[in-house]
Formats: structure tokens, C-alpha cells, sequence
């Protein structure tokens, strides 16, 4: 195994001790060479001194041949572990006197190191060839000290030598590798804390953390694991919340999706059955048929066409669920009279079922004009009762608008089949509907509560449920009041003191017609001009003088929000009413930003004519006037 794949205790270990090793095995070396450099020239000093010394005292006892003299010196010789011979020789080589150690005889000769003194003797001599008789002194070779020097028994010293560099070289390398065991440990271990701290990470233990008990980068290290820590955590929550919310959004997008298959299903068909009548009854008109023929099929076309619209109102209101503010600004309205007709077709519808049908609207809202939304109110009314009338099938079905401390607040009460309180959330949703058997048995497109509910928050409002006592249910809701005013008329003269003059811009021949005579029918005696384009209308407007022009917006070219602008940018002082199809964009903020003073959706109703006349123009009608 490569040392790239040791444990790190190991590597770290090793890195200690091996250099330790090297060290102690060199220093024991040299320690060696040197304590045996030292004892051969302690033993060459010692044989040396013991020559000396033995050469010294052997001139007396070689030539008296008491030798037993010299055996003291000898001996001490000999009981130098060094020298293992000592002997004195003739000059001719004769041995006048050995001594040896025991078991010299096993030793190998060379091996034994002779180191030789010749012992000289001065001799005074009378020179004959000299004149005055000089006295000579000559040197005379008395013998020869030889000693034997081996390390044949000096090994155990040797030996010991070796052992105790050895014992003493182990001890360093033990102590050494002790100390770095206990280095290692001090940095391994934490880290194979750390190690295993991340291992447990990566099996998904988020919530475990390491103790910071180190300092310096371990110490680091185990710091910023436990913030990897936190964040994988915090990372694993919000995964897991995501795959909640994300398996919730697809159950839901799965069920909305079912539910907008039935809602198109079943809008198809609720959509083209007044559709039929409207085209059925227009196609029945004949100019050979009674007058009483005429008027029935009329008023059926206009019933169908009336449901169609407001079948389409619906459709958008439900599609924009993301608008957060009022569709429509407030306007002043008798909420009495405005709520009549409403109440007397709903009566009628109640009659025919054969249930009871209560109306009533507080006393302070019937004697004073009430700053509100009368269409968005009518709206919420017909849709709670609509839903009530359609889920009772005996009883009653009563209505109550009321004041409030901050505004007023709508009622319904039936005697039906009642709304499941854990169901008071689910009717809400857009394309769901509770129970698809009960709409298939009464009819209808599911949508009214879900309307209402939507209508009711851009209102500020709030919509809630309670069951009825004895069965049923009662709807509640509460619409704050509307603080901003709304624009003043202007003071117009009426018809009679003077001819009011209208400019009617629209892009499209039938709607322009339509408009004209719409016109001509609620006020005949108007001047009435008309013009295709919004390039036109800031021609005829140099030329003529207007009191109101509706303008509808989408134009192609200069639309009516650029040319309403650029009217007034050249000081064009009169009424401007928006007349346009959109319904779903915020258009009367865009009508009332581009420098317009109204607005009236498509398709054009002569109630609605009638009232946008009177309001800016002080105009009365051919029908106020009767």
C-alpha cells in the first residue's frame, strides 16, 4: 500500500519517528566509533606505560638473573584486560622471562599486537687510540621487553559498549515515537472527529455538531464544519418544505386542472344555451308578426343577451384572481332603487319555486344616496342569492343589506341544503366545486361563491359562513366604507335651454351605430357627430366645439388613451368617457390617468347611457321627461 493511503495517525507518527531513527542509528554509530577509538588508545596508552615501566625496572634483574623481580610488574601487567603476552628476550633472542594470560593458547597469534623496548646499558671504556687516554661511553644491548597487546579479551568491553549505544539509542526512538503518538493524537484525533462528523453529514445526520475544542486551524476546521452543519440543515428543512409545498401545488394544480375540464365542459354549455335563445328569438323577428309577438321575442333575445354578459363578467372576474383593487370607481347611488329590479326578478324566480323571498335594505340606506360600488353589490347580491334559491327547494331565502359601523354588510339567509363547515375553504377555490352531482341536479356553473369571495377581497371586505338553525346556511358580508369622492358633474344646462352637442369616436361601424342610436333614443334633440379614428377626432375638434366625447379605446393607430392626452394638451375642457370592451387590466385607472372623466364597459346598455348623460350633462331624458 502506498504511503499516500496511510491513516493519517500513521503518516503522522511515522514522520516522527522515522527521523528520530535515522538520528539515534547515526549519533549510536558515531558514538560507537568514537568509545572504540577511545579504549584502542586507552590500551596502546596502557601497554605503553606498562613497557615503560617494565623496561625501567628489568636493567637490575636480567643482569643479576633474579627475574622473580620483575614479576610483580608482570603481573600487573597482565591484569590489564589489553595485554595478554609480556616477556623478556636476550639479545639473542633468548627468552629469559614470559608470562602470559590464561588461555593465551587459544588465542590467535595475529591477532596480537607485539609492541618491542630494547633495554640498552651505558659502558664506560678507556679509548686506546687516544692521546690523553679518554673515557668512552658506549650503549650495550642488555635485552629486549617485549608485551603482547590483543582484543581478543577486551569484546565484552566492546560488547558492552555496543549494548549500551544500542539501549541508549532505543530509548531515544521509543521516547520519540512516544512523542510523536502524542502529537499525532493531539492533531489526528480531532481530526478524525471532524472526519466522521462529515461522514454522518453525508448519511443525512444535519442536526449532530462537533465540540470546538481546538485552537489554531483544527480548531477552524471543526468551527466551520459546524456551520456546513447548519447550513446543510437549514438547506435539508427547506428542500423538505419545497417538496411538500411542491407535492401540494401538484395535487392542486392536478385537481384544478380536473375541475377546469368540467368548468369548460359545462361553461360551453351554459354560454351557448343563451347564446341559442338570443340567436333563436333574433332570427324569429319578423315584421308580419303582432306587436305583442315582437315584444315577447324581444324581451327573450335581451334576457338571453343580458344572462350571456353577465355570464362573461363572470368568466373574467374569475380569470383575473390576481387584481387586488376594485374594477370600478365608487359612485353615489340609491341603493333602493337601484336594488328593486333586482329584487323583483329574484322574487319572481322564488315564486316559481315555490319558496318565500324576503327583501330589505336598512332605513339610513333608503333615505340618503350611499357613496359605494352599486354594480359590484349587485353582483355579490346575485350571485348569494342565485346560489341560495338554487340549493333550497322549500323555505324561504331572505336578503338583508344593512349599515355597519364601517360601511354596511349583506346578508343571505336560506333554508336549503347548507354548506359543510370543513367545506367552507374548498367552495372558494376558482374551478372547484363541491359536490359536481348536486350542480349537475340543479344547474349552473359552480361559480357564484368563488365570484363573490373574489369580488369581496378587492373590496377590503370579508365573506363568511355560519349554518342555519334548523338547517340551511346563513352568507355574511361585510364591505368597508369608501372614503375617496367621487368626480362632481359639471353644471350643464339641460336639453331645454340648450343643444348638447356629442362626438362619438369609434373605430368599428356597427358599435358607432349602435352608439348613435342609443344616443338618439335616450335624448333625441342631441347633436350627434361621429368619426373612425383618433387622428380624426383631434381634426374635428379644431373645427367644432363638443360638450362630451366617448371615446373608446382600443383604436389602431392613435388609441384613446393617446388621444384623450393630447386633447387635453390642447386644452379641450369637456367630458371624456372611456367606452371600451376591456374589463380586466385596470382600465379606469388608465382612463382616468389619460386625462378621461369616465368610463362605461361594452356592450352599451341605454340605463347605462341614460345615467352617464344625466350625471355629466344635466341632460333629462326622453324617459325622465314622461
Amino acid at each position: 500500500m502506498r504511503i499516500r493511503h496511510w491513516p493519517v495517525r500513521t503518516r503522522a507518527v511515522a514522520l516522527a519517528a522515522i527521523p528520530a531513527l535515522v538520528t539515534v542509528v547515526l549519533l549510536t554509530m558515531l558514538h560507537m566509533m568514537a568509545r572504540w577509538s577511545d579504549a584502542s588508545k586507552s590500551s596502546e596508552a596502557t601497554v605503553k606505560l606498562m613497557i615503560e615501566s617494565i623496561s625501567a625496572s628489568a636493567e637490575y634483574p636480567v643482569i643479576s638473573g633474579n627475574y622473580d623481580l620483575l614479576m610483580p610488574l608482570i603481573d600487573a601487567a597482565l591484569n590489564e584486560p589489553e595485554i595478554a603476552l609480556v616477556r623478556v628476550v636476550s639479545p639473542d633472542d633468548e627468552v629469559l622471562i614470559e608470562a602470559s594470560v590464561d588461555g593465551f593458547d587459544q588465542v590467535d597469534l595475529d591477532s596480537v599486537q607485539i609492541f618491542r623496548k630494547t633495554l640498552l646499558r651505558d659502558v664506560v671504556e678507556l679509548d686506546g687510540f687516544s692521546e690523553f687516554g679518554e673515557l668512552m661511553v658506549a650503549s650495550q644491548e642488555l635485552a629486549k621487553v617485549e608485551v603482547g597487546m590483543t582484543n581478543h579479551f577486551t569484546r565484552e568491553r566492546d560488547l558492552s559498549i555496543l549494548y549500551q549505544s544500542l539501549i541508549s539509542g532505543l530509548l531515544v526512538v521509543l521516547l520519540a515515537g512516544m512523542m510523536g503518538r502524542y502529537m499525532a493524537l493531539m492533531i489526528v484525533r480531532p481530526i478524525e472527529r471532524v472526519a466522521e462528523f462529515i461522514s454522518n453529514l453525508a448519511d443525512g445526520a444535519y442536526w449532530q455538531r462537533t465540540d470546538a475544542s481546538d485552537g489554531a486551524e483544527v480548531g477552524n476546521l471543526q468551527e466551520n464544519s459546524n456551520r456546513l452543519a447548519e447550513t446543510l440543515e437549514q438547506a435539508h428543512a427547506e428542500h423538505q418544505e419545497f417538496t411538500a409545498r411542491l407535492i401540494d401545488e401538484k395535487k392542486l394544480a392536478r385537481s384544478a386542472s380536473e375541475a377546469k375540464s368540467k368548468f369548460l365542459a359545462m361553461m360551453s354549455h351554459e354560454l351557448r344555451t343563451p347564446l341559442n335563445g338570443a340567436m333563436g328569438m333574433l332570427q324569429l323577428l319578423d315584421q308580419k308578426q303582432t306587436q305583442g309577438e315582437f315584444e315577447t321575442e324581444k324581451y327573450q333575445a335581451e334576457q338571453s343577451l343580458i344572462l350571456l354578459n353577465q355570464l362573461l363578467d363572470d368568466i373574467m372576474v374569475v380569470a383575473d384572481t390576481s387584481k387586488q383593487s376594485a374594477p370600478v370607481i365608487p359612485e353615489y347611488c340609491q341603493l333602493n332603487d337601484y336594488l328593486e329590479p333586482v329584487f323583483e326578478q329574484l322574487r319572481l324566480r322564488a315564486m316559481s319555486h315555490g319558496l318565500s323571498f324576503i327583501a330589505e335594505i336598512g332605513v339610513t340606506l333608503r333615505q340618503a344616496p350611499v357613496l359605494t360600488y352599486p354594480g359590484l353589490i349587485r353582483q355579490i347580491l346575485r350571485h348569494l342569492t342565485d346560489n341560495a334559491l338554487k340549493f333550497t327547494q322549500q323555505g324561504m331565502v331572505s336578503v338583508s343589506i344593512l349599515p355597519a359601523d364601517d360601511g354596511l354588510q349583506v346578508i343571505v339567509t336560506d333554508t336549503g341544503i347548507g354548506i359543510p363547515e370543513e367545506s367552507y375553504d374548498e367552495i372558494l377555490q376558482p374551478f372547484s366545486q363541491l359536490e359536481s352531482d348536486a350542480n349537475r341536479q340543479f344547474g349552473g356553473v359552480g361559480l357564484g361563491l368563488t365570484i363573490t369571495s373574489h369580488v369581496v377581497r378587492m373590496l377590503g371586505g370579508t365573506l363568511e359562513f355560519a349554518p342555519q338553525a334548523g338547517g340551511g346556511s346563513v352568507v355574511r358580508v361585510r364591505l368597508p366604507a369608501v372614503s375617496q369622492k367621487s368626480d362632481e358633474p359639471r353644471e350643464r344646462a339641460t336639453i331645454d335651454n340648450k343643444q348638447v352637442s356629442i362626438l362619438i369616436v369609434e373605430d368599428n361601424e356597427v358599435n358607432l351605430k349602435v352608439a348613435e342610436k342609443m344616443l338618439n333614443k335616450v335624448a333625441p334633440n342631441m347633436v350627434i357627430s361621429s368619426v373612425l379614428s383618433g387622428e380624426a377626432a383631434l381634426q374635428v375638434i379644431e373645427r367644432k366645439a363638443f360638450d362630451l366625447i366617448i371615446m373608446d379605446c382600443q383604436m389602431p393607430g392613435m388609441d384613446g388613451f393617446e388621444t384623450s392626452q393630447k386633447l387635453r394638451e390642447r386644452h379641450f375642457d369637456g367630458v371624456i368617457v372611456a367606452c371600451t370592451a376591456n374589463t380586466t387590466d385596470g382600465i379606469e385607472a388608465r382612463c382616468l390617468g389619460a386625462g378621461m372623466n369616465d368610463y362605461m364597459p361594452k356592450p352599451l346598455r341605454l340605463e347605462g347611457i341614460r345615467h352617464m348623460l344625466t350625471r355629466w350633462l344635466g341632460v333629462a331624458s326622453e324617459s325622465d321627461s314622461k
